[in-house]
């Protein structure tokens, strides 16, 4: 942002992590000196190629957008024929200039409004310039040639009186007459700069401060801050050195370039800051409409704006304030039902998504989830593994081992909350298990998409503005059963627990005569006991379920008491075997 250092390796390399799979290495340099950016693309393709083969994670990258990339080409092209892919000159030279209203679209939708947010813009500017204002554009008019030869022509980047045309075309006396020729002027940031800094220019300078003292809207079409250009830095030096009457003026800032070069002290004197992206007529053209509040862009620029304490990498990442929908898209039910017959060992195929990022669109391919599988009412929780998002959705796929009650959920990023996934399995004859699916009905939050003011007509957008869809009511199944323990369950083993030690010593004295050894009756019983409750509590004591159905809570006492008399047995058989030996 600074224009003092050109890291070209980092700006390449960023530039495919954050998910261009086509690098555009224009202007690949700071002086646009075609043997730097040439040396620079070298050296940016040498140092791929030594981390393709160093950084496994890098390579992964390259590989997925080169296949993403063949993948596109081969629908372009379903048969490789050199014939098919070749431009044709006879049969373009049409169509050259006939996709103008798409050109006007991506600009329309490529423009942003950096600041201030859409709600607060309504209330500094609700319309834009009247028949009675005065408004006066300043424009970067600096020069740029398309080659480094001699006979190369050079021409402005921006034509001086570009922004001045497009406002007369669309809002002049020959359109919507909302504005009239003789109160528009229009100054170079060039004349301007070498005014606020007292040298002569073309215009008289008595001129161009009665031009800002009469002046309510005040424009700037800039380019950057690049010191080696004059002018460059004019709209830093008039928010600088003209603070007088500013808050009586509207003063608007269109970065045809990168908005990246002011900061939060410049932007704060600013009435409103838009990013524009682009230079020719059809970028000019949208950043008229938007002056003219035709419509009101939304505030996700695609680059990081330090003076606006825009993060793209955080915006890119999960939205904290989202429920992501869970499902198994794969799962035929019978009409009116949501129950299926599965074999268990079977897997499912569980889908979550989509995921948005903070800007409200879906997350870039690649955003790592991770989903987790607990039994229902179990703190304890199984990781199912991680999965990488494609359009917006991650999957991984579900075992089903064994008969209970189950959730699924997800998390990505910032986004730890999801939709629970309920999975009822019930145990079947013959190996087969019936699963019941189930998704609770819940009201996603709202995500930090912009809003545009009543009065406008907002703007469609190439990528579309993410909204949560409301999740579908699920068809009701049956309740759930309870926990097959709980506090009562443990209560009742207990008991059954002091009960099987009472029985096993009243039987072991009479049996064995031997009253020094209560310890050792009392301990295995309590062994044997909690041994065979925990199994019971983990539904790995055959008849679990029909226990809990028909005896709940005392199926675990009886589960319990079996448990103390198969330890009791055994510790009976062993003294038995013993005093035999010692006969």
């Amino acid at each position: 942002p600074t224009l003092q250092t050109f890291p070209h390796k980092r700006i390449a390399q960023e530039a495919l992590l954050a998910g261009n799979d086509l690098l555009w290495l224009s202007r690949f340099s700071l002086d646009d000196d075609p043997e730097t950016e040439l040396a620079n693309i070298k050296d940016t393709v040498l140092f791929f190629r030594e981390k393709y083969r160093a950084d496994a994670d890098f390579s992964r990258r390259v590989d997925a957008a080169v296949l993403r990339i063949l993948n596109l080409k081969a629908g372009l092209y379903p048969e490789l024929d050199l014939v098919n892919t070749l431009v044709q000159r006879d049969e373009t030279a049409d169509q050259i200039g006939g996709q103008q209203a798409v050109v006007a679209q991506i600009a329309r939708d490529a423009l942003t409004l950096l600041s201030p947010s859409p709600t607060e813009l309504g209330q500094r500017m609700p319309t834009g310039p009247g028949p009675e204002d005065k408004v006066l554009l300043v424009t970067d008019a600096r020069l740029g040639r398309e080659c480094n030869a001699e006979d190369c022509p050079s021409f402005p980047l921006i034509d001086p009186t570009a922004l001045e045309q497009s406002i007369l075309r669309l809002y002049g006396p020959d359109a919507t007459g909302q504005i009239a020729p003789d109160n528009i002027t229009s100054l170079t940031s060039q004349q301007l700069s070498a005014h606020l800094a007292g040298r002569p220019t073309t215009l008289a300078g008595e001129e161009i401060d009665r031009l800002i003292d009469e002046a309510n809207w005040i424009v700037f079409a800039t380019l950057d801050n690049d010191p080696s250009v004059p002018g460059a830095n004019a709209l830093r030096e008039f928010l600088t050195e003209r603070p007088a009457g500013r808050e009586r003026k509207r003063i608007i800032a269109f970065a045809f370039n990168a908005p990246y070069f002011l900061d939060a002290t410049d932007i704060a004197k600013l009435t409103a800051f838009f990013g524009v992206y682009g230079k020719t007529d059809p970028f000019i053209e949208a950043a008229t409409r938007a002056l003219f509040r035709e419509f009101t862009p939304p505030g996700a620029p695609p680059v990081n704006v330090t003076g606006i304490n825009y993060s793209l990498a955080d915006k890119l990442r999960p939205a904290a304030n989202q429920s992501i929908e869970i499902r198994v898209p794969d799962v035929r039910t019978e009409m009116g039902s949501n129950t299926f017959t599965a074999k268990v060992g079977d897997t499912l195929r569980v889908v979550a998504g989509p995921i948005y990022d903070g800007n409200g669109r879906i997350v870039p391919d690649g955003t790592m989830a991770s989903f987790k599988l607990k039994q229902r009412n179990d703190p304890f929780e199984l990781p199912l593994g991680e999965a990488s998002t494609t359009d917006g959705f991650a999957e991984t796929l579900v075992t089903l081992e064994r008969p209970g009650d189950y959730e699924v959920q997800v998390q990505s990023g910032q986004a730890q909350g999801s939709l629970s996934l309920l999975l009822n399995i019930v145990d079947l004859e013959g190996g087969e298990a019936e699963v019941a699916v189930a998704t609770p009905t819940a009201t996603a939050s709202p995500l930090p998409t912009e809003t545009p003011t009543p009065t406008q007509t907002p703007s469609p957008s190439a990528t579309p503005q993410a909204t949560p869809k409301p999740t579908p009511e699920p068809t009701p199944i049956p309740p759930l059963p309870p926990r097959r323990v709980d506090g009562g369950a443990l209560g009742v083993s207990l008991l059954a627990i002091v009960l099987a030690a009472g029985i096993g010593l009243l039987l072991y004295r009479a049996s064995l005569a031997a009253p020094n050894a209560s310890l050792q009756v009392v301990l295995t019983v309590a062994i044997g006991g909690l041994v065979a409750y925990l199994l019971y509590g983990l539904g790995l004591v055959p008849g679990a379920d029909m226990l809990q159905r028909e005896l709940r809570p005392w199926g675990a006492a009886v589960i319990t008491l079996v448990g103390s008399g198969l330890a009791l047995l055994a510790l009976w058989a062993k003294q038995v075997a013993d005093s035999r030996e010692q006969e």
